[in-house]
């Protein structure tokens, strides 16, 4: 299950929400070990550093982060919410994952808060038959999810590149990732190429011609250039040698940024692999050189995609409504699902949780109806 673009919080809630940051890894959120103050911030490699009382330094990494799930990569987004010298307190939030929590302004702490919240009309349809489900335009749209999709691509480190996708280019599946060719093919060297000499249309003949020229695959925009090598950098052509040092330069800043701290070992420098190592199915010698693009797109939800409704009720879109439904009180429906379905789980939670969120949801409107001197009833 890949996280939503958007997240709500819940109405309803046990109360264990605010603890699971403090549980969970860096990957979802920094909780301060004890108190401390805020001693360095480099926004640029998005990491901030906090020394504790105790003279022991800790880091954490915020910004847009990829976990794999086999053939995806999720963006987890991380947001910093501390200053440069600021005082911190131990258990205090450093920085959190929005795609899994939200900000309590008033305690600074997150709670856990997965998944959007939607008016679910619990009616016996043909759209709903099976545990299938109908849902709105503004649903599709609320459930936007992220992936971010790898292309690997292995070069030899004498290979001449003509052309290589950036960091911000927008990509088609057809699109070329890196136009090369094997240093002899135009009787170049690896320091001395036609590399700045050939125009735009011979670079694409170039591409088309090659048979090894690696296609995107993909829709979406570069948003990240992984690369790992078997030998040194300086031995590589002239034309590769600045995109491997451009694709490890925030790896080495982030590396000395950690060197003194606790985290240290997890921010390795960039080094060579060594010889023999394998990695994503591809053996390294001395002169392999292997590029990772992060090509990333927006999806909406679209039929046939899987959902969870509460905690248990699983089930497939069957269609996406065209026209807008409302309640008698005139609540827009994000849903229809089968009350039916409920029952075959042999579980009353959903239809007690959606009773009380819609009582706290009335409350909340009252509440902000008296505190404004207005009319309750125009607020629905």
């Amino acid at each position: 299950m890949l996280p939503l673009k958007y997240v709500d919080k819940w109405r309803v809630r046990t109360g264990y929400e605010r603890i699971v940051a403090h549980r969970a890894g860096k990957d979802f959120a920094g909780v301060a070990k004890m108190d401390g103050e805020v001693t360095n911030m480099d926004e640029k490699i998005h990491m901030v550093e906090v020394t504790y009382k105790d003279g022991s330094i800790d880091v954490f990494q915020y910004g847009e982060k990829f976990t794999e799930h086999e053939s995806v990569s999720a963006t987890q987004n991380l947001e910093c919410i501390v200053q440069l010298g600021q005082k911190v307190k131990k258990g205090d939030i450093i920085m959190y994952n929005k795609n899994f929590f939200t900000l309590d302004p008033l305690t600074k702490q997150v709670d856990f808060s997965i998944g959007a919240v939607a008016n679910v009309a619990l009616i016996e349809t043909d759209v709903d038959s099976e545990d299938a489900t109908e849902i709105s335009e503004r649903l599709a749209k609320k459930l936007t999810i992220v992936p971010t999709n790898t292309r690997v691509v292995t070069l030899a480190r004498d290979n001449v590149i003509h052309k290589c996708a950036k960091i911000g280019d927008v990509v088609n599946t057809t699109d070329d990732l890196v136009v090369f060719e094997d240093d002899a093919t135009l009787g170049g060297t690896a320091d001395s190429t036609t590399f700045s000499k050939l125009d735009q249309e011979t670079i694409d003949l170039l591409g088309d011609l090659n048979r090894k020229t690696p296609k995107a695959k993909f829709n979406g925009t570069v948003v990240r250039i992984d690369a790992y090598y078997g030998g040194p950098i300086s031995e590589m052509s002239e034309s590769l040698q600045p995109i491997v040092k451009a694709a490890v330069a925030t790896m080495q800043k982030q590396h000395k940024f950690a060197a003194s701290t606790m985290d240290a070992t997890d921010y390795a420098a960039p080094a060579p692999l060594p010889k023999y190592s394998k990695f994503k199915g591809v053996d390294f010698d001395e002169t392999t050189v292997m590029l990772i693009f992060y090509i990333q797109e927006e999806q909406v939800e679209r039929v046939g995609d899987k959902e969870v409704f509460g905690n248990q009720l699983k089930h497939t879109v069957s269609s996406i409504a065209t026209h807008k439904q409302y309640t008698e009180d005139g609540e827009e429906i994000d849903a229809v699902f089968s009350c039916d379905a409920i029952g075959r789980r042999i579980t009353q939670s959903p239809i007690l949780t959606g009773i009380i969120s819609r009582i706290v949801e009335r409350v909340e409107k009252n509440a902000l109806a008296l505190y404004f001197d207005e009319d309750a009833d125009a607020k629905k």
